[in-house]
Protein backbone atom coordinates (compact mmCIF):
# COMPACT_ATOMS: atom_id res chain seq x y z
CA UNK A 1 0.00 0.00 0.00
CA UNK A 2 1.85 3.09 -0.63
CA UNK A 3 1.02 6.53 1.10
CA UNK A 4 0.95 8.71 -1.73
CA UNK A 5 -1.90 6.42 -3.28
CA UNK A 6 -4.08 6.82 0.16
CA UNK A 7 -7.78 8.31 -1.15
CA UNK A 8 -8.43 11.33 1.51
CA UNK A 9 -12.26 10.70 1.21
CA UNK A 10 -14.14 8.53 3.76
CA UNK A 11 -16.21 5.80 2.18
CA UNK A 12 -19.41 5.56 4.64
CA UNK A 13 -19.80 2.16 5.85
CA UNK A 14 -23.70 1.34 6.00
CA UNK A 15 -23.27 -2.59 6.31
CA UNK A 16 -23.09 -2.43 10.27
CA UNK A 17 -25.91 -4.70 11.99
CA UNK A 18 -26.29 -7.11 15.44
CA UNK A 19 -25.08 -10.07 13.73
CA UNK A 20 -21.89 -8.56 12.91
CA UNK A 21 -20.07 -5.73 10.99
CA UNK A 22 -19.27 -7.02 7.64
CA UNK A 23 -16.93 -6.02 5.22
CA UNK A 24 -15.78 -5.55 1.73
CA UNK A 25 -12.56 -4.37 2.16
CA UNK A 26 -8.95 -5.76 1.79
CA UNK A 27 -8.27 -5.42 5.36
CA UNK A 28 -8.25 -2.88 8.35
CA UNK A 29 -6.41 -0.24 9.59
CA UNK A 30 -6.74 0.28 13.29
CA UNK A 31 -6.32 3.78 15.35
CA UNK A 32 -6.57 2.61 18.79
CA UNK A 33 -6.90 5.71 21.05
CA UNK A 34 -6.81 6.34 24.44
CA UNK A 35 -10.25 8.20 25.98
CA UNK A 36 -9.20 10.04 29.08
CA UNK A 37 -12.17 11.64 30.53
CA UNK A 38 -9.49 14.19 32.54
CA UNK A 39 -7.63 15.65 29.70
CA UNK A 40 -10.80 17.84 28.09
CA UNK A 41 -9.89 19.11 24.62
CA UNK A 42 -6.93 16.89 24.13
CA UNK A 43 -8.58 13.95 23.62
CA UNK A 44 -9.41 15.29 20.18
CA UNK A 45 -7.11 17.09 19.06
CA UNK A 46 -4.28 15.24 19.91
CA UNK A 47 -5.02 11.74 21.57
CA UNK A 48 -2.50 9.31 22.33
CA UNK A 49 -2.61 6.40 20.28
CA UNK A 50 -1.74 2.61 20.62
CA UNK A 51 1.70 1.90 18.45
CA UNK A 52 3.09 -1.27 17.46
CA UNK A 53 7.09 -1.63 16.17
CA UNK A 54 7.44 -4.15 13.22
CA UNK A 55 9.98 -7.22 13.41
CA UNK A 56 9.92 -7.88 10.59
CA UNK A 57 10.32 -6.79 7.09
CA UNK A 58 7.63 -7.23 4.06
CA UNK A 59 8.56 -6.22 0.75
CA UNK A 60 5.01 -7.07 -0.35
CA UNK A 61 3.53 -4.49 2.13
CA UNK A 62 6.66 -2.30 2.20
CA UNK A 63 7.26 -3.15 5.78
CA UNK A 64 10.15 -2.77 7.60
CA UNK A 65 11.47 -4.06 10.54
CA UNK A 66 12.40 -1.38 12.97
CA UNK A 67 9.60 0.79 11.50
CA UNK A 68 6.40 1.98 14.07
CA UNK A 69 3.27 1.51 12.42
CA UNK A 70 -0.39 1.21 13.85
CA UNK A 71 -1.96 -2.26 13.92
CA UNK A 72 -2.74 -3.30 10.03
CA UNK A 73 -4.06 -6.52 9.64
CA UNK A 74 -5.32 -8.52 6.33
CA UNK A 75 -8.53 -10.08 6.36
CA UNK A 76 -9.47 -13.29 5.64
CA UNK A 77 -11.83 -14.46 2.91
CA UNK A 78 -15.22 -14.83 4.78
CA UNK A 79 -14.65 -13.12 7.55
CA UNK A 80 -16.28 -10.41 9.31
CA UNK A 81 -15.02 -6.68 10.14
CA UNK A 82 -15.13 -7.04 13.81
CA UNK A 83 -13.14 -10.01 13.64
CA UNK A 84 -10.58 -8.91 11.15
CA UNK A 85 -10.59 -5.92 14.02
CA UNK A 86 -9.65 -8.53 16.39
CA UNK A 87 -6.87 -9.80 14.64
CA UNK A 88 -5.62 -6.54 14.78
CA UNK A 89 -5.55 -6.33 18.30
CA UNK A 90 -3.73 -9.48 18.59
CA UNK A 91 -0.98 -7.41 17.59
CA UNK A 92 -0.76 -5.13 21.38
CA UNK A 93 -2.62 -7.85 23.52
CA UNK A 94 -2.37 -11.82 24.20
CA UNK A 95 -4.83 -13.38 26.61
CA UNK A 96 -3.09 -12.50 29.77
CA UNK A 97 -3.31 -9.08 28.92
CA UNK A 98 -6.97 -9.30 27.81
CA UNK A 99 -7.84 -10.61 31.36
CA UNK A 100 -7.07 -6.99 32.82
CA UNK A 101 -8.52 -5.03 29.88
CA UNK A 102 -11.10 -6.83 28.56
CA UNK A 103 -13.85 -4.66 29.51
CA UNK A 104 -11.91 -1.37 28.21
CA UNK A 105 -12.17 -1.85 24.09
CA UNK A 106 -14.98 -0.25 22.32
CA UNK A 107 -15.63 -0.21 19.31
CA UNK A 108 -18.10 3.15 18.57
CA UNK A 109 -20.47 3.33 15.14
CA UNK A 110 -19.40 7.01 14.18
CA UNK A 111 -15.73 5.72 14.52
CA UNK A 112 -15.98 3.07 11.51
CA UNK A 113 -15.40 4.44 8.07
CA UNK A 114 -13.41 3.10 4.46
CA UNK A 115 -10.93 4.77 2.43
CA UNK A 116 -9.09 3.84 -0.70
CA UNK A 117 -5.48 2.64 -0.92
CA UNK A 118 -4.00 1.77 -3.85
CA UNK A 119 -7.33 1.29 -5.64
CA UNK A 120 -8.73 -1.15 -2.78
CA UNK A 121 -10.73 -0.76 -0.30
CA UNK A 122 -9.33 -0.50 3.45
CA UNK A 123 -11.30 -0.43 6.43
CA UNK A 124 -10.56 2.46 8.74
CA UNK A 125 -11.74 2.11 12.36
CA UNK A 126 -11.05 4.34 15.37
CA UNK A 127 -11.09 2.56 18.34
CA UNK A 128 -11.51 3.35 22.36
CA UNK A 129 -9.44 2.25 25.00
CA UNK A 130 -10.22 3.64 28.20
CA UNK A 131 -8.26 1.79 30.42
CA UNK A 132 -4.75 2.10 32.37
CA UNK A 133 -1.99 3.03 29.22
CA UNK A 134 0.76 1.88 31.67
CA UNK A 135 -0.09 -1.43 31.34
CA UNK A 136 2.50 -4.09 29.79
CA UNK A 137 0.71 -4.83 26.52
CA UNK A 138 2.36 -7.60 24.94
CA UNK A 139 1.33 -9.06 21.43
CA UNK A 140 0.44 -12.61 20.89
CA UNK A 141 3.45 -13.13 18.23
CA UNK A 142 6.24 -10.94 20.03
CA UNK A 143 8.64 -12.42 17.08
CA UNK A 144 6.51 -10.42 14.26
CA UNK A 145 5.89 -7.17 16.27
CA UNK A 146 6.35 -5.14 19.83
CA UNK A 147 4.10 -3.04 21.79
CA UNK A 148 5.96 0.66 21.00
CA UNK A 149 3.37 2.49 23.59
CA UNK A 150 1.01 5.05 23.95
CA UNK A 151 2.36 8.15 21.52
CA UNK A 152 0.53 11.62 21.27
CA UNK A 153 -0.90 11.57 17.21
CA UNK A 154 0.69 15.04 16.49
CA UNK A 155 4.14 13.41 17.42
CA UNK A 156 3.55 10.32 15.29
CA UNK A 157 3.10 12.51 12.57
CA UNK A 158 6.17 14.04 13.07
CA UNK A 159 8.35 11.00 13.34
CA UNK A 160 10.83 9.81 10.66
CA UNK A 161 10.49 6.41 11.88
CA UNK A 162 6.49 5.66 11.32
CA UNK A 163 5.58 3.75 8.18
CA UNK A 164 4.17 6.92 5.79
CA UNK A 165 1.06 4.26 5.41
CA UNK A 166 0.04 4.72 8.89
CA UNK A 167 0.70 8.12 8.77
CA UNK A 168 -1.70 8.80 6.21
CA UNK A 169 -4.79 6.31 8.00
CA UNK A 170 -4.15 8.68 10.74
CA UNK A 171 -4.14 11.75 9.03
CA UNK A 172 -7.45 10.61 7.07
CA UNK A 173 -9.35 9.85 9.98
CA UNK A 174 -8.09 13.07 11.46
CA UNK A 175 -9.16 15.05 8.51
CA UNK A 176 -12.68 13.32 8.40
CA UNK A 177 -13.50 13.93 11.67
CA UNK A 178 -13.52 9.77 12.32
CA UNK A 179 -11.27 10.68 15.51
CA UNK A 180 -13.25 13.07 17.13
CA UNK A 181 -16.75 11.74 15.87
CA UNK A 182 -15.70 8.63 17.90
CA UNK A 183 -14.24 10.22 21.21
CA UNK A 184 -17.22 12.61 21.15
CA UNK A 185 -19.82 9.50 20.90
CA UNK A 186 -17.97 7.93 23.36
CA UNK A 187 -18.19 10.27 25.52
CA UNK A 188 -21.99 12.04 25.69
CA UNK A 189 -24.04 9.38 23.89
CA UNK A 190 -22.90 5.66 24.83
CA UNK A 191 -22.93 4.84 21.32
CA UNK A 192 -20.09 1.62 21.86
CA UNK A 193 -19.69 -2.08 21.92
CA UNK A 194 -17.33 -3.93 23.84
CA UNK A 195 -15.33 -6.03 21.70
CA UNK A 196 -14.36 -9.09 23.61
CA UNK A 197 -17.15 -11.13 25.01
CA UNK A 198 -16.12 -12.70 28.69
CA UNK A 199 -15.19 -15.85 27.38
CA UNK A 200 -13.13 -14.97 24.52
CA UNK A 201 -9.34 -16.10 23.92
CA UNK A 202 -7.77 -13.99 21.79
CA UNK A 203 -4.96 -16.48 21.63
CA UNK A 204 -7.41 -19.35 20.23
CA UNK A 205 -8.95 -17.15 18.20
CA UNK A 206 -5.43 -15.83 16.29
CA UNK A 207 -4.21 -19.89 16.53
CA UNK A 208 -7.48 -20.64 14.56
CA UNK A 209 -7.29 -17.54 12.61
CA UNK A 210 -3.79 -18.26 11.12
CA UNK A 211 -3.85 -21.90 10.93
CA UNK A 212 -7.24 -21.84 8.87
CA UNK A 213 -7.62 -18.21 7.41
CA UNK A 214 -6.53 -17.48 3.76
CA UNK A 215 -6.06 -13.59 3.33
CA UNK A 216 -7.67 -11.52 0.71
CA UNK A 217 -5.97 -11.50 -2.48
CA UNK A 218 -5.33 -8.02 -4.19
CA UNK A 219 -3.11 -5.73 -6.08
CA UNK A 220 -0.55 -2.89 -4.44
Amino acid sequence: MTAEQLGPTIIPDVSISKEGIQSASIGEAMIIVNFDPNINGENATDPKIAVVVEKKSKPSSKRIAGQRSIPIETRKVGESRIDNIRGGIAEICNDEMLGQVRANFFLVESGLGQTLCSGNVVGLSVLIYNGNISMPFTPINVEEVGFAGWISMNELLEAEDVREIAKDFIKTARDTGLIASALRDFKTRGLSTQLFPADFSINQFYAQRESTGIDVKFTL
